[in-house]
């Protein structure tokens, strides 16, 4: 009988290595054939006549392993002056699916892990990254070292990566940016400008720092602290000294720029501008203000839309001018008066439900008040109704001083006391004229009587 033994291998992969270092070893040898007559040494030593520099590297692995490069002949004896060699073009951290070529001119290398590694083909595209093609064995990447910091007075890098940022003339700016058709991209040699600092080339970059003519240019900015902005541009407005316009660039005024604040929860909006109103309703307006809350927020019932305040002048204190046009749903406010009270300054018309005898005295008028109407009608006939006139203030030697108005009325008389309305459906207009007195009191209410039927 014959036994026959048999065994399976089985293959164990072992994961991927790192580099733990990467060693450039040098050796000066007598013959261009290969290294002898010296040793390796960790520094290049200097260039003779006639000799021959040898180079190799040693790469350490995590594991304690290395592996060493085929001896290379780096330089011998002078000769004629050779072809320039390729620049190498950085193309920042390596991403699967992108192209990396090497050329006659340019090799584009790249950063993988803390290392620089440099195609050794014309073309790779895929595949694995460059520390896994290298321990393999593949032959489409080669190590360049580790990269590490440089410090230098002067670094002359264009198109040079550092730090995520690309060195370009006087500029600094993103490796990330969009192509001519909006699409990411990060193909940032194809960045150019003109002499006026405009970009012509065909990609975009998301930020750029212009060191010579002091400008940033980014997508977005979050800046904590002052901004002193003394000329550019703001969306539709221009900084002009101390404001904004909407000029054009040219100088000219064609824009509908505007400004808008709302609080949709409290129907309440704000605007100003070239146009404010919606384009549906095909309406031209330059200034739009509205409040509509209807939740009474701070409980005083009471809702303003704007709010205008003339005070000061000596003379005319004019808080609208109307130059053109007319007041399209003008209402005033109005009092139903059943006792006697001061009526509020801001009350235009009175109608009188009382069923006893009252007494309606005029608001108080200020110095820059001028101009007020008050109309009073008498509704009831239970009892009568009594108008006075109240105080006003004047100016006397500079100061301001508390008059009594007066009311003028009928064929010229005037008086101070309260004056009556004797009748159901008697009614007088009443307006104010700050700069009339009678040499005892001061601002006149002028009566103007409204005509009756019996």
């Amino acid at each position: 009988m014959t036994t026959i033994k048999t065994s399976r291998v089985i293959r164990v992969e072992r994961p991927p290595l790192a580099i733990r270092s990467v060693r450039q070893e040098y050796y000066l040898s007598s013959s261009g054939d290969g290294p002898t007559g010296g040793e390796w040494t960790p520094t290049a030593p200097p260039w003779r006549n006639g000799w021959f520099l040898w180079t190799r590297s040693v790469t350490t692995f995590t594991d304690g392993s290395s592996a060493t490069t085929a001896p290379a002949c780096v330089s011998g004896a002078a000769g004629p002056a050779g072809a320039t060699g390729p620049a190498y073009l950085l193309r920042g951290e390596w991403m699967a699916g992108e192209t990396y070529k090497r050329g006659a001119e340019v090799i584009q290398y790249v950063i993988h892990q803390g290392y620089a590694y440099e195609p050794l083909k014309e073309s790779v595209t895929g595949g694995d990254n460059p520390l896994a093609d290298v321990i393999a064995g593949r032959g489409n990447w080669k190590s360049m070292g580790r990269y590490d910091v440089v410090a230098t007075r002067v670094l002359l890098a264009n198109f040079a990566l550092i730090a995520g940022a690309v060195f370009w003339d006087n500029k600094l700016m993103s490796q990330y940016g969009t192509n001519d058709s909006g699409a990411e991209s990060s193909d940032y040699t194809e960045y150019a400008e003109d002499a006026q600092g405009n970009e012509t080339g065909t990609f975009h970059p998301n930020t750029i720092i212009d060191w010579v003519r002091g400008k940033l240019k980014t997508m977005t900015a979050e800046i904590t602290g002052t901004i002193n902005a003394v000329a550019g541009r703001i969306a539709g407005f221009r900084v002009n000294g101390l404001g904004l316009t909407n000029a054009n660039d040219d100088g000219s005024f064609t824009n509908d720029a505007y400004i808008i604040f709302r609080n949709d929860p409290h129907r309440c909006f704000a605007g100003m501008g070239g146009n404010v109103m919606s384009a549906v309703t095909g309406v031209r307006a330059v200034a739009r203000f509205e409040n509509e809350d209807e939740g009474d927020q701070w409980g005083l019932g009471d809702n303003y839309a704007a709010v205008l305040s003339a005070k000061g002048a000596k003379g005319r204190n004019v808080a609208l001018q109307i130059n053109g046009g007319h007041v399209a749903g003008l209402a005033v406010r109005t009092l139903q008066a059943t006792y006697s009270q001061t009526i509020d300054r801001n009350v235009v018309s009175v109608v009188c439900l009382n069923t006893s005898v009252i007494t309606l005295t005029l608001p108080t008028m200020d110095l820059y008040d001028d101009g007020h109407v008050i109309k009073i009608k008498r509704l009831r006939p239970e009892a009568v109704v009594y108008v006075k006139p109240g105080a006003a203030y004047v100016t006397v030697n500079g100061v301001r001083t508390r008059k009594q108005s007066y009311i003028a009325y009928d064929d010229g008389k005037h008086t101070a006391d309260p004056l009556p309305l004797l009748s159901v459906g008697d009614a007088m207009e009443l307006v104010f004229h700050r700069d009339v007195n009678n040499g005892t009191q001061y601002g006149c209410w002028v009566q103007h009587k409204y005509p009756r039927d019996w």
